[in-house]
C-alpha cells in the first residue's frame, strides 16, 4: 500500500496538478471583447480587496482572465486598454467554490473615460453542477439563528434536524441531522480546507464554534465532486482573517427569562403536563458575547486575525432540572506572504465545552445526568505557491486533538433501570474517550485555456489521514439493578470496555471541469484506501464477579479487510439561453461510505462486556449482592461481548469477512435554474438516491436460528394480537460481519423548488420547499434475524432514529419541509428579517411489551403499527428580528438588535413515550421551548 501511495504522488507531481482539498475560496474568470465580439489580448486587470495585496493580470490571445484562490468577500476589478474606456467593477461577491464569469464588450474612447459600476454579477453560476448551498456573512449576521452551525443547517433545504432550538435552548449539543434518505455516518466537517470529522462518532463535529468566526459556510447535500469523499452533508466553513485594513466584530447577546422588570420568555407548558410537575424545557439564562478583529502587521507582507467567544448557556429541562453549557472558543489566523506568489498561514481554533446535566429529561433524572469536561484544538499549517494564474499548489498538515470526559453525576451509586417506564435512577455509565487526527494534503488547481477546443479546469489530489481512538465505558458500580414496574428483575453485571484503535486513509482523486460553448462537463474519479487497527491493551476483572468477568489482556491486530473504492463523479451544466441565465442541470455519481476508525472493533475481545442474571433483592437494600442471583453462575439470562463458557477467552468470538466492502450511494439529479431578475433566480430539481451494500453483523455458520411463533400479546391500545418469535437454540456467542446477503436497499425519491434572493434593492431572501419519499426493503426469506417486525417496517417508509447528543428517541423523517428566510432594509438604519421554518411532523413508532425470551435473546418488542403510519403534529416555528443600525461614518456602525423566536408560542410536542404498557405512554417526553425575547448589541469596525 505505500508503493502505491508513492506512485501516486510521483504520478501527481509530475503532472503538475496536485490534490485540490476542501474549498476555501472562489474565483473571478473573465472575457473581454471589442464592439464586435473579437477577443481582446493585452488587457491590463488589476484585482483589489481588503483581504489581499493587490493583483493583475493581462488577457491571453482568446481575451481570457481570471483570479483564482481568491477568499470570500467582495472584490474591484478595473479592467484598462489604451484607446478604449476604462471598465471598473466594484463589489464583486466572491463566494466558496463559486464561480464570477464576465463577459465585457470595451468601446472605443474618445475622451479619456472610465465606466464604473457597481458589479451584478450572474446569480446562476453556470459551472456548479451540485446541490450547494452558500450562506455569506450577510446571511449569518442578519436572519435570527441561535447562532450554532446546527440552526444554519436548518434552514438549509432538504436536511432535517433531531432538535428544535429555540433562542439558544439546545446550543448546548450538538444537533443530528438527516438528508437526502441519509443516516449522517457519511457527512463531513471541514474548517479552512482540514476535515475534522469525528470518526469515532462518524458524521459528528469533534467541537463547537465561535459562530461570529465564519466568513462564510458552503453545504452541499448533493451533486458533490470528487474533492468531497462522501455522499453525506459536506459542510465547508471559511473564517474570516486579516487584511490590509483593520476590521472587527464586537457582540453581547442576552436570553432569559426577564430583562429587568420586562418578562423576556412566555410559557407554553399544557396543564396536563403542569399537573404532572413538569416546567417545560425553557431558557435560564444565556450569555453570548465576544469580539474578533483583524489587520495588518505588515501592509502587503503580514496579516493577522483573532477572535474570542463565550456562549453560557443554562437551561431547564422538561422537569425542572438544570442543564448547562459554557462553551469558550479562541481563534487565530496569521497570513505571510513570503514572496509575491507565496503564502503561509498558520490558524489556531479551541473549543472547550464544559456541560453540567448533559441528558436531562424525564427518563434521566439528575442523578443520572452527565457532567462534561474537555478542549478541542484545531491547528493548521498551510504553503500556498502560485506558480502562474494558471497554477496554485498548496501543502497542508493540521492535527485536532479531540476528545472529552462524561462523568455521571450520581457517581459510584448503583445505577437502576425500570424496563417498564425505561426510567434511570442513581448513577448512570461513565465515558472517557481521546480522538486526536493528523492530516496531510497537497492541493493544487490547473487551468489550461485552450485543449482540444475546450476550456479545462484540472484538479488532482492526495490526501493521507489517520484517526486514533482511545474510549473507555462503564458503571463505576460495575453492576446496574434492573426492575420491571417497580419490581427487582435481573442484574446487569459489567467489565468495563477499552476500545483502543484507530483507521488510516489514503485518497487520491482527478478532475475536470470543461467548458466549450454553451456547455460545462465536470468529470472525476476519486480513490480511496481505508483500513482499521485495535491496539495492544488490557481491561480489569469485574470485582464482583470475577470469575465469570475476569481480566483479560490483548496483543493488538488490524483488520482482515481493507476498503478500496473508486468512484466515479459526473456533471454538466447546459446554457438554454446563451446569455448565463437559463440553464440545465445533470449529475450522476457514485459515493463510496466513510470508515469509521471502530470498523474493526467487533474483534475486539476488551470492548464493554455485560453478564445478566435474574435477581430478587432478598433484604430489599436496593443494591445487587450475589446471593440474590438466580442461575448463578452457570445460566445468565443474557449476555454480550463476551462468552459465559470460556470468560478468560483474549480472543473475540465474532469474526469479519476478508470481503467486506463500503456502503454504496448511488446518485442521479437533474435540475432547471432561472435568473427571474437580476439577483433573483428559482431552481427546480429532482434527487434519486438508492443506498446499497449495507454492513450487518449476521449469525456464523452452523449457528443460524430457525424462529416460530410460538406465544402471542394484546396490546392494549389497538386492542390488536402480535405473534412473538423464539428462536430454537440459545443466543450464539459469536457474529459474522459481512456485506447483507438479504437484498437490502433504501431508495430516495425527492424533489426541491427554491428561491433565491441576493441582498439588493434592499431585500433578500431564501425559500425551499421539498418533498422526498424514502423507503427500505429487503427479502424476508434471506434474513435470518427476529421477524417480529418484518411486517411493519419492511417496504415502508425510511427514517433514522437519532443516536446520541441527549436525543435517542426522535426518529428525523418528515415526508414535507418548507423553509423561508429574509430581510428588509427599512428607512432610517431599520432592518427587519425572519425565519419560518414547517415540516410533517416526525415518525413515533409504538410498541408493546413482548416477553422475556431468555437463552440470552433478552425481550421481543412487538410494533403496534405500520412504521410512518403515525406522526407528530405538524411542526411550524417562526423567528423574527428587528434591528438598528447607526453609522458611524468612518469607524464602522453600531446595531441595537431585538430577536424574537417561536413567535406564536408554540407548544408542539417533539417526542413522546411509546411504550403501549408503560404508565407514562403517550406523555409528552419533550415540547417546544416557549417564545423567547433576545436583546443584542453589535458593534463593527
Amino acid at each position: 500500500m505505500k508503493k502505491l501511495f508513492t506512485i501516486l504522488i510521483a504520478t501527481l507531481i509530475v503532472c503538475s496538478a496536485l490534490t485540490f482539498a476542501q474549498q476555501q475560496y472562489g474565483r473571478i474568470y473573465g472575457t473581454i471583447v471589442d464592439e464586435e465580439g473579437m477577443p481582446l489580448p493585452g488587457v491590463t486587470i488589476t484585482l483589489e480587496s481588503e483581504k489581499i495585496p493587490t493583483r493583475s493580470s493581462v488577457t491571453s490571445e482568446k481575451g481570457y482572465f481570471r483570479f483564482i484562490n481568491l477568499a470570500p468577500g467582495k472584490y474591484k476589478v478595473t479592467m484598462e486598454l489604451p484607446g478604449f474606456v476604462t471598465q471598473v467593477r466594484e463589489n464583486v461577491p466572491v463566494t466558496i467554490g463559486g464561480t464570477v464569469d464576465f463577459r465585457i464588450t470595451f468601446t472605443v474612447a474618445t475622451l479619456e473615460e472610465e465606466i464604473t459600476v457597481i458589479a451584478s454579477s450572474p446569480i446562476v453560476d453556470t459551472k456548479k453542477t451540485g446541490v450547494v448551498t452558500n450562506l455569506k456573512e450577510e446571511i449569518l449576521a442578519n436572519i435570527p439563528s441561535s447562532r450554532d452551525p446546527w440552526a444554519i443547517i436548518s434552514q438549509v433545504p432538504g436536511i432535517m434536524v433531531d432538535r428544535e432550538n429555540v433562542g439558544g435552548s439546545e446550543s448546548g449539543q450538538q444537533a443530528g441531522y438527516s438528508s437526502r434518505g441519509g443516516i449522517g455516518s457519511d457527512d463531513m466537517w471541514n474548517v479552512d480546507g482540514v476535515t475534522i470529522t469525528d470518526q469515532a462518532a462518524t458524521g459528528a463535529s469533534p467541537t463547537y464554534y465561535d459562530f461570529d468566526v465564519f466568513e462564510e459556510i458552503q453545504i452541499t447535500t448533493g451533486g458533490a465532486d470528487p474533492s468531497i469523499q462522501s455522499g453525506g452533508v459536506a459542510l465547508n466553513f471559511v473564517t474570516k482573517r486579516g487584511g490590509n485594513a483593520f476590521h472587527g466584530t464586537a457582540y453581547f447577546y442576552r436570553t432569559g427569562e426577564k430583562f429587568g422588570k420586562f418578562p423576556m420568555q412566555a410559557t407554553n407548558i399544557p396543564d396536563d403536563m403542569a399537573a404532572k410537575g413538569y416546567v417545560g424545557n425553557r431558557i435560564n439564562q444565556i450569555k453570548d458575547f465576544g469580539f474578533e478583529v483583524g489587520g495588518p502587521i505588515l501592509q502587503d507582507k503580514l496579516w493577522f486575525w483573532a477572535a474570542y467567544g463565550v456562549q453560557d448557556v443554562k437551561m431547564w429541562a422538561i422537569t425542572g432540572a438544570s442543564d448547562d453549557t459554557l462553551l469558550e472558543n479562541l481563534c487565530a489566523k496569521v497570513d505571510f506572504q513570503v514572496l509575491e506568489n507565496n503564502r503561509f498561514t498558520f490558524f489556531y481554533m479551541r473549543g472547550d465545552k464544559n456541560k453540567w446535566g448533559r441528558g436531562a429529561g424525564i427518563r434521566r433524572p439528575t442523578a443520572t445526568t452527565w457532567d462534561q469536561t474537555g478542549p478541542s484544538p484545531i491547528y493548521k499549517f498551510a504553503d500556498e505557491h502560485v506558480f502562474s494564474e494558471n497554477l496554485l499548489v498548496t501543502a497542508q498538515y493540521a492535527f485536532v486533538d479531540g476528545g472529552f470526559q462524561l462523568a455521571p453525576k450520581g457517581g459510584a451509586a448503583q445505577p437502576v433501570y425500570d424496563y417498564a417506564t425505561r426510567v434511570w435512577g442513581e448513577s448512570y455509565y461513565r465515558y472517557k474517550t481521546v480522538r486526536p487526527q493528523d492530516q496531510l494534503n497537497l492541493d493544487a488547481n490547473l487551468y489550461i485555456e485552450d485543449l482540444l477546443g475546450a476550456g479545462h479546469e484540472l484538479k488532482f489530489g492526495v490526501e493521507y489521514r489517520k484517526t486514533p481512538t482511545y474510549s473507555s465505558w462503564r458503571p463505576d458500580a460495575m453492576v446496574i439493578g434492573a426492575y420491571n414496574n417497580g419490581a427487582p428483575y435481573d442484574a446487569w453485571f459489567i467489565r468495563g470496555g477499552v476500545d483502543d484503535y484507530y483507521s488510516q486513509r489514503y485518497s487520491a482523486y482527478i478532475g475536470d471541469t470543461i467548458t466549450a460553448g454553451r456547455l460545462t462537463l465536470n468529470l472525476g474519479l476519486r480513490y480511496d484506501w481505508r483500513k482499521a487497527y485495535i491496539n495492544e491493551n488490557k481491561v480489569a476483572a469485574n470485582p464482583l464477579i470475577p470469575n465469570e468477568m475476569p481480566a483479560i489482556a490483548f496483543g493488538g491486530l488490524e483488520a482482515p479487510f481493507a476498503w478500496s473504492d473508486f468512484s466515479p463523479r459526473t456533471g454538466f451544466t447546459y446554457d438554454l439561453s446563451g446569455d448565463g441565465k437559463t440553464l440545465i442541470r445533470g449529475t450522476f455519481n457514485m459515493y463510496a461510505g466513510v470508515m469509521g476508525n471502530w470498523m474493526a472493533l467487533d474483534l475486539n475481545p476488551l470492548a464493554t462486556a455485560e453478564i445478566d442474571y435474574y435477581w430478587t433483592d432478598a433484604n430489599g437494600d436496593g443494591l445487587v449482592a450475589v446471593n440474590e442471583l438466580t442461575g448463578y453462575p452457570d445460566s445468565p439470562s443474557w449476555w454480550g461481548g463476551i462468552d459465559p463458557d470460556n470468560p478468560t477467552l483474549a480472543v473475540s468470538n465474532n469474526t469479519m469477512s476478508s470481503t467486506l466492502s463500503a456502503p454504496k450511494t448511488w446518485e442521479a439529479i437533474i435540475g432547471f435554474e432561472r435568473e427571474l431578475l437580476p439577483d433573483f433566480s428559482v431552481t427546480i430539481q429532482g434527487i434519486y438516491r438508492r443506498y446499497t451494500n449495507f454492513r450487518w453483523e449476521n449469525y456464523q455458520e452452523g449457528e443460524f436460528p430457525t424462529w416460530s411463533a410460538t406465544d402471542s400479546t394484546v396490546d392494549p391500545w389497538s386492542g390488536d394480537t402480535f405473534d412473538i418469535y423464539t428462536a430454537d437454540i440459545s443466543k450464539p456467542v459469536g457474529r459474522l460481519t459481512e456485506n447483507r446477503t438479504d437484498n437490502y436497499y433504501r431508495d430516495y425519491k425527492g424533489a426541491d423548488i427554491i428561491f433565491t434572493k441576493r441582498l439588493s434593492s434592499k431585500w433578500m431572501m431564501n425559500a425551499s420547499f421539498t418533498v422526498n419519499f424514502t423507503s427500505v426493503n429487503w427479502d424476508e426469506s434471506l434474513n435470518p434475524f427476529d421477524p417480529t417486525n418484518d411486517w411493519a417496517r419492511n417496504g415502508q417508509y425510511y427514517s433514522p432514529q437519532s443516536g446520541g447528543s441527549g436525543k435517542t428517541d426522535i426518529w428525523v423523517g418528515s415526508r414535507w419541509q418548507f423553509k423561508i428566510t429574509g430581510m428588509y432594509q427599512l428607512p432610517y438604519g431599520f432592518n427587519i428579517s425572519g425565519f419560518l421554518d414547517a415540516r410533517e411532523g416526525y415518525i413515533i413508532p409504538y410498541f408493546t411489551a413482548g416477553i422475556d425470551r431468555g437463552s440470552g435473546w433478552g425481550w421481543s418488542n412487538p410494533d403496534v403499527n405500520v412504521f410512518g403510519e403515525l406522526r407528530l403534529p405538524t411542526f411550524w416555528k417562526l423567528d423574527l428580528r428587528i434591528e438598528k443600525v447607526f453609522s458611524m461614518g468612518d469607524w464602522g456602525n453600531l446595531s441595537f438588535i431585538a430577536d424574537i423566536f417561536n413567535v406564536f408560542n408554540q407548544n408542539m410536542s417533539l417526542g413522546v413515550e411509546r411504550k403501549t404498557t408503560s404508565s407514562l405512554f403517550q406523555d409528552d417526553q419533550e415540547i417546544l421551548g416557549p417564545r423567547v425575547f433576545r436583546a443584542g448589541l453589535r458593534i463593527r469596525f
